[in-house]
């Protein structure tokens, strides 16, 4: 029989934890905002010029009220719908403007798909001198793009995971900055389908904004850029990768320790150490974290889970960072999924993941 034996990892959430010398700084409340219908932003320099509206934020187009009222003639992002609704009588009275109701879609206030702008006027504080200082959009919807004063920080569209922009180049400790973010929700560059839980207007909608935190955030110049965990129960330990990032060579330390964090029985794993040089750049580091005769395993029924704890040393600077992980290994025979050994069923809700009351996920 063939058999495919893989080892995975649980990782729900990579959490910066405010070790060494990170820091962060909130820019939650008033921004400047305003919407661009005709795309012309760029080639007019908006990143220059004041916006004429303003929007609180975190939040949504649609949830603070900015874009167009919705009527029967409302382009929306959805296709799967019962064009009844555009003809029927009996439907006439939720087609009148100031009344619109939709049987399949979510009926928001407000409706917009394109390109808006945002800005705000920030004083870097004057501690974080020497430090990497980075702009942490958690989940913006979709492409964004920043810019600090006149200089353009680069594009990123993702929506699964956080936008962050390092900003050291441009900004400087003490002085004032303007921070402009252009945000375009078109699904002309990252094509889901119109239907997609993500964008389509039956589930959320396909609103235009940032939710979530908006922050600035320091790292020390040596600094995590990514940590993956890599369960092998037969061996009693995990892999652990990670990606670490330097403008300069270094030398550095990374401690690894583990602890499980959310059942009655509780199991410490013994810390580990190694030292290694840093080459300027990207440095792939490979650890293995011995787990102990009596570790913990994950599974539907004991959800036993782990807090790796990873702190990088290099000089006088140490950033800390924490991943959440389970020991678990996944194999196929045949027609059937085995976690750990057991048979395992795959089921859900099929809820379909609306959320009527922001528009957006929590």
């Amino acid at each position: 029989m063939k058999q495919l034996l893989v080892s995975i990892a649980i990782v729900f959430a990579s959490v910066l934890t405010v070790g060494g010398q990170n820091s962060s700084f909130s820019l939650s409340g008033t921004w400047d905002f305003q919407i661009d219908r005709q795309d012309a932003g760029v080639k007019e320099q908006w990143f220059n010029k004041s916006l004429d509206e303003s929007i609180n934020l975190p939040g949504s187009m649609p949830e603070k009220l900015k874009g167009d009222n919705v009527t029967a003639r409302t382009k929306w992002t959805g296709s799967l719908y019962d064009s009844s609704y555009y003809f029927n009588p009996y439907m006439e009275k939720y087609r009148i403007e100031g009344q619109v109701k939709l049987p399949f879609f979510l009926t928001p206030d407000k409706h917009y798909v394109g390109v808006a702008w945002y800005q705000k006027k920030v004083t870097i504080p004057s501690d974080w001198k020497g430090e990497r200082i980075i702009l942490f959009l958690e989940r913006p919807h979709i492409e964004t793009t920043v810019w600090v004063n006149s200089k353009e920080m680069g594009m990123q569209n993702s929506l699964c995971v956080p936008h962050v922009y390092d900003l050291t180049s441009a900004v400087t400790p003490g002085k004032p900055c303007r921070i402009t973010i252009r945000i375009d929700n078109r699904i002309k560059e990252i094509n889901v389908g119109p239907d997609s839980h993500s964008i389509t207007d039956q589930t959320q909608g396909n609103w235009n904004g940032i939710v979530g935190k908006i922050e600035l955030q320091t790292t020390p110049k040596v600094y995590f850029d990514d940590i993956q965990v890599y369960p092998d129960l037969s061996n009693r330990k995990a892999l652990v990768r990670m990606n670490v990032k330097s403008s300069s060579a270094a030398k550095g330390e990374i401690t690894l320790s583990a602890e499980s964090f959310n059942t009655d029985t509780r199991h410490k794993v013994a810390p580990v150490q190694q030292t290694f040089r840093i080459q300027s750049g990207d440095n792939r580091v490979e650890m293995e974290l011995p787990m102990g005769k009596d570790f913990l395993t994950w599974d539907e029924f004991n959800p036993a889970l782990y807090k790796l704890t990873a702190t990088l040393s290099s000089g006088k600077q140490s950033e800390r960072k924490q991943v959440q992980f389970g020991m678990r290994d996944f194999k196929i025979e045949g027609k059937w999924f085995y976690v750990n050994g057991r048979k395992t069923m795959l089921r859900g809700t099929v809820e379909n993941c609306d959320f009527p009351l922001t528009g957006y996920a929590p």
